[in-house]
């Protein structure tokens, strides 16, 4: 029984520390993906905080544009970080590819080493690196 209680004590404090992780920007650049019902969608971040965002709907239609992007955050006493982008498109569940003249997101790392951009968290869309 101690072994058990020991391993369970591991995982607690390992994951309690996983939402205390912190990054640096240079961990956000890279290529992310993201699923939705209706699509799929890349997003490509330079280092120069500029990029290229692809949406390829079902239906066969490409719409594609590029901006800058900005890392924000932490705010005091927080661990979480967002990002800007400047324009972008939505990839929410009912807004399939619209362009927006801005989108501003949280980022986090994960535990295999990369990152999640949070679109439409209700629906499990994310772009993920």
């Amino acid at each position: 029984m101690r072994p058990l209680k020991s391993v369970l004590w591991v995982c607690v404090l390992f994951f309690s520390m996983v939402g205390c992780v912190r990054f640096k920007e240079a961990d956000v650049p890279g290529t992310y993906t993201a699923k939705a019902e209706w699509g799929t969608s890349s997003l490509i971040l330079a280092r120069d905080h500029t990029f290229q965002q692809t949406v390829r709907l079902n239906s066969g239609e490409v719409k594609q544009t590029n901006g800058q992007w900005k890392l924000v955050g932490p705010v005091k006493n927080s661990v979480t970080y967002s990002i800007t982008f400047t324009p972008f498109l939505n990839m929410q569940h009912d807004k399939q590819g619209i362009y927006a003249p801005g989108a501003f997101s949280s980022i986090t790392p994960t535990l295999t080493g990369g990152m999640d951009i949070a679109i439409d968290p209700d629906w499990g869309i994310a772009y993920r690196k």
